[in-house]
């Protein structure tokens, strides 16, 4: 069950022929207040990277953490240790070289 509905706006929407398009400004619209970090980070033949949010959170966020790496081999599986309006541990199941990537979102009225 979803406890708000995000949608993605252009700022820039009218549309005039013969004149050059600016780098559309887009902003994410919701129907109550939303907080959201996504960054890559780089783990070197660890298990372990913490993350430290670029502004802290109002509550702790859900956050979700992928491996992307180049080993043909597959890789390490990688899971949230510790979240709090600060910052996330990732930890993954092996030392391993790869980039994660971490998706932190918080959402008014919608306790995980």
């Amino acid at each position: 069950m979803s406890c708000t509905r995000i949608s993605l706006r252009s700022l820039g929407r009218k549309k005039y022929p013969l004149v050059r398009q600016n780098t559309p400004r887009l902003v994410y619209l919701s129907t109550t207040d939303f907080e959201i970090e996504s960054v890559i980070v780089d783990i070197l033949e660890s298990d372990s990277v913490t993350v430290t949010f670029d502004k802290p959170f109002t509550a702790t966020p859900s956050v979700v953490a992928a491996v992307i790496t180049q080993d043909p081999m597959g890789g390490a599986n990688a899971f949230v240790e510790t979240v709090t309006p600060n910052f996330a541990v990732i930890r993954t199941s092996a030392p391993t070289t790869a980039k994660i990537h971490v998706h932190a979102m918080w959402i008014e009225g919608c306790d995980a």
